[in-house]
């Protein structure tokens, strides 16, 4: 399912994501915390802290779930768009992930491009593009993410807030 929001107020949003959390099975719900995202993650999680995921894109998770260590005994890594990004590339491979053929979400999947910086990180920028901000790319990538839960059978679902996109 594809709700968009395009060019909704905040109040709107919230109204709509809380009505879909009332109505349908909602197990988890990623939201992005990150920029315009902020304030739309911190009012959902106080009226639902046991569904509301809060995923900043700034951030850094694991590199899997057997807490592998480096040389100096810390904890690996990645940067949360190359984990997510990661995801939704293998699910694609796989053919494990059914889109919905729509023209604008395969048209935003297409405009995600790995690139390689000078210091050698790696980072998932979005082609020159004045339509989109490859949004429903990134909300396929939190329900990725939120899928891959300990909580079976439950339906997960991304938001992905942006005002003016």
């Amino acid at each position: 399912m594809i709700i968009s929001m395009h060019k909704k107020s905040f109040d709107e949003q919230k109204l709509i994501l809380s009505q879909a959390l009332e109505k349908l099975p909602i197990g988890r719900m990623a939201i992005d915390e990150t920029g315009l995202g902020m304030n739309l993650a911190e009012d959902m999680m106080k009226y639902y802290p046991h569904i509301i995921e809060p995923v900043n894109f700034a951030g850094r998770v694991d590199t899997d779930a057997k807490k592998r260590l480096d040389k100096s005994n810390k904890k690996l890594t990645v940067a949360v768009k190359e984990r997510l990004a990661t995801l939704v590339k293998i699910g694609l491979e796989r053919r494990s992930i059914s889109l919905y053929r729509e023209r604008d979400l395969i048209d935003q999947i297409h405009s995600i491009k790995r690139e390689v910086t000078p210091m050698g990180n790696i980072r998932y920028a979005v082609e020159k593009n004045e339509q989109h901000h490859a949004d429903k790319f990134w909300a396929l990538a939190l329900a990725l993410f939120v899928s891959h839960s300990n909580r079976p059978g439950l339906l997960a679902m991304p938001v992905f807030s942006r005002l003016n996109g």
